[in-house]
């Protein structure tokens, strides 16, 4: 068997000769293998250049190919084991995503293997990653390649990318023609200051070219069908997007996509990457979501009616967080309650309290929150805290094994949740996958509204208010989730945001700090 590896690597000047060499070798040795790699956006062949030869394109990489991979990356490293690098991709879904490519998965070992640690934050991690394929890649191998737009610095790569990312995306053109991109490249050669005439003529003759030494070099955009381009995979899409965004300061356009939830990574990422800092992003965020509400007085006294009862509670729960879990009390928009243990992890009482409340004999919300505050006070040593689990599923999970043990729960409903319980949980030893653990939260959650409502059932909301409610509170989410990234903001900015998140326009100016 002969691998002749790197096809799209030779140099221009030696290609033809390199193909008649491949096809007279393989002629003469007939009873031979020969297995020829080549990126796919590299060269285009037609089918009589190796009209003997098999097309395969390489598939992505699944779990166990990429810890196979790792492992062997890093055999023998002193600095940094496999095993980590395993572990930090488990904590990072996004990062995953982009391991099932073998190229990108090589560029994620090349940056652990440079700094024995991943990047601080995933915009980081796009950035030096990108640095690595327009700049670095192909000398780290030793392979020098013929550019067509070689006179364009990295600096100039970054930003036509960006500027080619920002125009589609906005336009939700996740695939877009070659014709639009080609003009997008014309349109940036164009805008380039004047000192640079000779780089936008050489650049002008040919933006066809330069796409394809794009595509080529650094696989960055491809044809997906015949004249047909997207970026590789959409985390550079969305990367390039808020990079464009933050360089015009693009927030107003920006946040006219609040409600999108396309646009949710691009806020992530905007979030961490604004300069000198996100204060101007977040204060135009925030005005927005008010004005969600602003203009109906129904759900303007709706937002009283939650911040009323979130007094009515004297706990550890931060307000805004108690805030946001009547905002939903009776989870029609959201089970898990993201929200609000974002705000405050401790909100896993609120969890466990509705529950209680809902199915024991005689116990109000805020019996039911003490209930689960004794609970951990009185667990034994080793036993989880509902104050330490992570989600409202771990949360329920507590709660319903307490239920089940309680003579509180009432009698018609202890059969019921004993056939939930007993569904998803073979025996006491049982450790419960996500799965499980979602379908037992779901269901036993789905019960106990049916026993009793506590919330805002009477408020009898029609379908446009229950639109424009789920809008609010995903907007909020939205901005909790940007306020929990590695962003930089001034915290009299974060301050303010938190202390009025979820609260009528009347009592935003008048808070007393939590």
């Amino acid at each position: 068997m002969v691998l002749l590896d790197g096809l799209d690597e030779v140099k221009n000047e030696h290609y033809e000769r390199t193909l008649n060499e491949i096809r007279s070798l393989s002629r003469i040795y007939y009873d031979n293998y020969f297995v020829i790699t080549c990126r796919i956006a590299a060269k285009e062949y037609s089918y009589n250049v190796f009209d003997k030869f098999t097309e395969v394109e390489l598939a992505d990489f699944n779990e166990q190919q990429i810890e196979r991979f790792i492992s062997q990356w890093f055999d023998n490293k002193k600095f940094i084991k496999a095993e980590e690098v395993v572990q930090a991709l488990k904590n990072n879904y996004r990062l995953s995503q982009l391991a099932v490519t073998p190229l990108l998965l090589t560029l994620i070992c090349l940056l652990f293997e440079e700094k024995c640690n991943s990047p601080n934050n995933r915009s980081e991690l796009y950035t030096e990653g990108l640095e690595i394929l327009l700049s670095k890649w192909d000398a780290k191998r030793g392979i020098q390649r013929e550019q067509v737009y070689q006179q364009l610095s990295l600096q100039r790569k970054k930003d036509l990318l960006s500027y080619i990312a920002f125009k589609t995306f906005k336009e939700k053109e996740f695939f877009f023609s070659q014709k639009e991109v080609k003009s997008c490249i014309k349109e940036y050669i164009q805008n380039l200051r004047s000192n640079v005439d000779r780089e936008k003529e050489a650049l002008q003759l040919d933006s066809e070219a330069v796409l394809h030494a794009i595509e080529a070099q650094h696989g960055l955009l491809v044809e997906r069908a015949k004249g047909v381009y997207s970026f590789s995979h959409l985390t550079f899409h969305e990367y390039f997007t808020a990079r464009e965004i933050n360089i015009r300061k693009a927030f107003e356009e920006l946040v006219n996509n609040l409600s999108d939830r396309y646009w949710r990574e691009v806020f992530l990422l905007s979030a961490e990457m604004a300069q000198p800092d996100a204060s101007l992003l977040f204060k135009i965020m925030k005005e927005k979501i008010d004005k969600i509400l602003d203009n109906n007085e129904k759900l303007q006294n709706f937002l009283g009616y939650v911040h009323k009862k979130s007094l009515i509670h004297h706990n550890s729960v931060k307000s805004s967080a108690i805030r946001a879990f009547y905002f939903d009390i009776d989870f029609d928009i959201d089970q898990e309650r993201r929200l609000s243990l974002l705000l405050d992890c401790s909100a896993n009482y609120l969890v466990c309290g509705s529950f209680f409340a809902r199915v024991f004999q005689d116990t109000d919300f805020e019996e039911g929150i003490h209930i689960a505050e004794k609970y951990d006070k009185n667990i034994a040593q080793g036993e989880q805290k509902i104050s330490d689990v992570s989600s409202a599923n771990e949360a329920m999970y507590i709660a319903i094994k307490y239920a089940l043990e309680s003579k509180q729960l009432h009698q018609e409903i202890r059969n019921i949740l004993e056939n939930l319980y007993h569904k998803d949980v073979q025996s006491e030893n049982d450790e419960l996958d996500e799965e499980k653990l979602k379908h037992l939260a779901d269901e036993s959650r789905s019960l106990a509204k049916k026993t009793r409502q506590i919330g805002s059932h009477f408020w009898q909301f029609n379908d446009d208010e229950k639109k424009l409610l789920k809008n609010y509170y995903e907007a909020n989410l939205l901005l909790v989730e940007c306020l929990n990234t590695d962003c930089v903001i001034n915290p009299k900015v974060r301050k303010e945001i938190l202390d009025t998140l979820i609260l009528p326009i009347d009592d935003k100016s008048a808070l007393s700090p939590e």
